[in-house]
């Protein structure tokens, strides 16, 4: 974020070892995602490639909708990315790949002047490694261009405001906005808070200079959120006519007390146990340490993480999901690197002999939470089992000769079509499944249970339940084998 002053420290660029740091810290990131590239595709990956990324053209790429399943340009970044490099897990989650890799360093370039070298490396390596961001970054949605659009939104946006006007920055702050828009649709949380602040800012210094220099002095910055509005609009003109019903829509679900305490709790990587209630202490606590004395950027924040948590806890959309707050992430570490800095400081200044003691206590402090930061590097990677279960499909019949029918009902019933290389059925009705028995000696079929299965695939579960046995289970999927000896 833009400094209220700069030291002397701080204006120098980058030393050799500061960028030998931040090299090694993208060098982590990669190997604690790249493992995870090649696993097989969960049920929302699914979706988006199956309707969206690999749709017939990039015109049905960007036009077609489904809640918040297509993130637009990350579909067409992604459909790009098939093109060059042919079909495999690895290839459509490779711009999250990357965009979770350019954050980190991204994240650093743009404290280092505010927050000084040492708290700006350490946001970095707390980014590269959250367990939230690895699985985001293994994943083929949208989330961490949500991520990267929206922090460097705000940095231009905090830029803006404290004065720095050239044409490019204002430029640059208009496309990375609308291109965060168009990626993920929760980012416009963030465009509505920067609104808010641009209004609150002008109305507090128009009682002091006049409306007239206030218009003068922040209509740029309107003129930029209107451009990037504009220009978001343009993006998502296509798909408008199917997306406005959707919108418009009000889905309400029942209240959630603690909704804000799970989301942060989320962020931390460890849910709603003791553990992720102390990092969200943390957290807070840096950042309330960190922005004092900052009026500008503590009531970016502050807002940011209120009020779209508040519209949503109090409006009672169903369109809450814990996920979709993760913009708030790069803000939520940087509350992590401000409360280490502060222990280390008071550390520091401790006096005589009892400052070596004071710096072994604020280790000791801190090692709780950095454990509980770092030990569960894997913990938000969403297991799909379509890859496992259209294997379990296609496995050699036990019998020679042996005619082997599979299907596959419920949830995901077509989604299995981009891992199988043989005819699966997806039975319409009890009785097409009853004559697909009788015409093979072995029946495989997949089920996923769910909200939205139709009538007739929630009766044929029942049947292979009763008819067939213990299902093999693969993730959220299971996978029955019906033997016509034994039915």
């Amino acid at each position: 974020m833009p400094p209220t002053q700069l030291s002397p420290e701080t204006r120098i660029r980058p030393s050799h070892a500061e960028l030998a740091v931040i090299a090694a810290i993208v060098a982590l990131g990669l190997a604690l995602r790249a493992p995870l590239l090649t696993r097989g595709f969960h049920f929302d990956e699914l979706n988006s490639v199956i309707n969206f990324i690999e749709a017939p053209s990039a015109w049905d790429t960007i036009s077609r909708v489904s809640a918040f399943n297509n993130h637009p340009f990350y579909s067409l970044l992604a459909r790009g990315a098939e093109a060059l490099f042919g079909r495999a897990e690895w290839v459509v989650r490779l711009p999250a790949l990357l965009f979770g890799l350019v954050t980190p360093p991204l994240l650093w370039f743009s404290l280092r002047r505010a927050t000084g070298r040492r708290p700006a490396l350490l946001a970095a390596l707390l980014l590269a490694t959250s367990s939230v961001h690895i699985g985001f970054s293994a994943s083929a949605r949208g989330s961490t261009g949500l991520v990267f659009f929206t922090w460097l939104s705000s940095v231009l946006f905090l830029a803006l405001l404290r004065g720095t006007r050239d044409r490019s920055r204002l430029l640059a702050y208009s496309l990375v906005t609308a291109l965060g828009l168009w990626i993920h649709l929760y980012a416009a949380a963030v465009f509505v808070v920067q609104g808010l602040i641009l209004v609150l800012v002008a109305l507090g210094e128009a009682r002091e200079r006049g409306l007239r220099n206030v218009l003068t002095r922040y209509g740029t910055i309107a003129g930029g959120m209107a451009g990037a509005a504009l220009l978001a609009l343009l993006c998502y003109a296509p798909a408008l006519r199917r997306m406005a019903p959707e919108l418009l829509t009000s889905h309400p679900h029942a209240f959630m007390p603690l909704l804000p305490l799970a989301v942060l709790s989320y962020l931390a990587g460890r849910g709603m146990t003791p553990g992720g209630f102390l990092l969200v202490a943390v957290a807070l606590a840096g950042l309330l340490l960190g922005l004092r004395g900052r009026r500008l950027e503590g009531r970016y924040v502050a807002l940011l993480f209120t009020l779209p948590l508040l519209g949503n806890w109090l409006t009672h959309q169903d369109t809450y999901r814990t996920r979709f707050f993760v913009f708030l992430l790069p803000f939520f570490v940087l509350g992590l690197a401000l409360a280490t800095e502060a222990l280390w400081r008071w550390a520091n200044q401790v006096p005589g002999r009892a400052r070596a003691a004071a710096r072994a206590s604020s280790l000791a402090v801190l090692a709780l939470p950095a454990w509980l930061w770092v030990s569960r590097p894997w913990s938000n990677v969403p297991r799909g089992g379509f890859r496992e279960a259209t294997a379990a499909l296609e496995a050699p019949a036990a019998r020679q000769g042996a005619r082997i029918g599979r299907c596959a009902i419920g949830l995901g019933d077509t989604f299995y079509a981009w891992y199988a290389t043989r005819p699966i059925l997806i039975p319409t009705s009890v009785a097409e499944f009853e004559a697909f028995l009788a015409a093979n000696d072995e029946v495989r079929c997949a089920w996923m249970d769910g909200i939205g299965n139709t009538p007739a695939h929630d009766s044929i579960g029942a049947l292979l339940e009763h008819r067939c046995g213990p299902a093999e289970p693969y993730h959220v999927l299971q996978v029955y084998r019906c033997h016509k000896e034994a039915r």
